[in-house]
């Protein structure tokens, strides 16, 4: 049996590690995994093969199209006429948008990087001693702990 677990890598960790082997969980039955972040940059435009499920352009579409909607009204009014400040009003609300979209993006971005997980544990254990090591894990701060059977294909 192998219990899996996730952690950031701090001092409960440390002490979880040492509370396993205090409980006769012997270092070679025990695996500590570290993982690596993402040094590279999402892409910033979808292409035809590749798609993250954000869009740049639909803020961008809204805001243009309210701002050629009220360009329009008021180029009644002022003397550059409806055309031109429907055309500008478009460009105005299409450039407003895509400047929102990509500082929001890039803010969500920046949260994303900063994922908690950044040590895998496994542990193999024996089937009497799993539930005893799933409560040290959860006491030592886990983020996530699973349980593999042997028997398990």
């Amino acid at each position: 049996m192998h219990i899996v677990s996730a952690f950031e890598y701090n001092t409960e960790l440390e002490l979880a590690l040492l509370k396993l082997e205090e409980n006769g969980i012997h270092k070679e039955q025990i695996v500590a995994i570290p993982l690596d972040k993402r040094k590279e940059q999402g892409r910033l435009f979808d292409t035809i093969h590749r798609s993250d499920g954000i869009s740049m352009v639909d803020l961008a579409f809204i805001l243009g199209t309210i701002g050629m909607l009220l360009g329009i009204i008021y180029g009644y009014v002022h003397t550059w006429g409806p055309i031109f400040l429907g055309f500008m009003g478009l460009m105005i609300g299409f450039i407003i948008g895509v400047i929102i979209k990509y500082f929001y993006i890039k803010r969500k971005e920046i949260k994303n990087r900063e994922t908690k997980i950044e040590v895998f544990l496994t542990v193999k254990c024996h089937e009497k001693q799993h539930e005893t090591i799933k409560r040290i894990l959860w006491e030592h701060d886990a983020l996530a702990v699973g349980v593999i059977s042997e028997g398990r294909n």
